[in-house]
């Protein structure tokens, strides 16, 4: 197997934009925890709490006290987009992703996903992503992208498959 990220920095920033989000986070960071992943220590959990009002920075100071990959960037309200500014520009990472404090991911999946990061040098990985319908508890595809799994492209050949506006 090709390993072309070797050394001990952070493989991935996992961003996770908190405004009022204390019912919602602990099921996101522990859907990003894969213990039995044992690069753990390569994964950097940046929460930037967005001013909540609720108790969101309460729940993430106690994550974060846990757990030695979650950092806490406190900030007054700005919207979601200055959250993601604020995380750019903390990352560490090599690679960089987002997930809103109220979704999670599929552990399993998550490790796969990490177990590739470490194994390639895309300047891009695209994923799929469903939605969970909390009424009927239904995963459906929300985002996917008609390539072929495992296939790297060029950004070109992408924006060729992409549909004209």
């Amino acid at each position: 197997m090709n390993q072309c990220y070797k050394d001990n920095s952070i493989l991935l920033t996992v961003l996770i934009p908190a405004y009022n989000a204390a019912d919602y986070l602990e099921k996101c960071i522990f859907s990003l925890l894969p213990y039995e992943y044992p690069d753990s220590d390569r994964l950097e959990i940046l929460i930037v709490n967005d001013g909540s009002k609720d108790n969101t920075l309460n729940v993430a100071t106690d994550l974060a006290e846990k757990y030695e990959q979650i950092k806490i960037i406190n900030k007054e309200n700005g919207g979601h987009g200055s959250t993601i500014n604020v995380g750019i520009n903390q990352a560490e990472g090599k690679y960089f992703r987002i997930i809103d404090s109220d979704d999670w991911v599929d552990s399993a999946n998550f490790i796969k996903f990490l177990q590739l990061l470490k194994t390639t040098d895309a300047d891009l990985v695209l994923t799929d992503a469903a939605y969970e319908f909390i009424d009927d508890k239904a995963l459906r595809p929300y985002v996917s992208y008609d390539m072929e799994k495992s296939v790297s492209m060029s950004f070109s050949d992408i924006l060729k498959k992409a549909e004209p506006f």
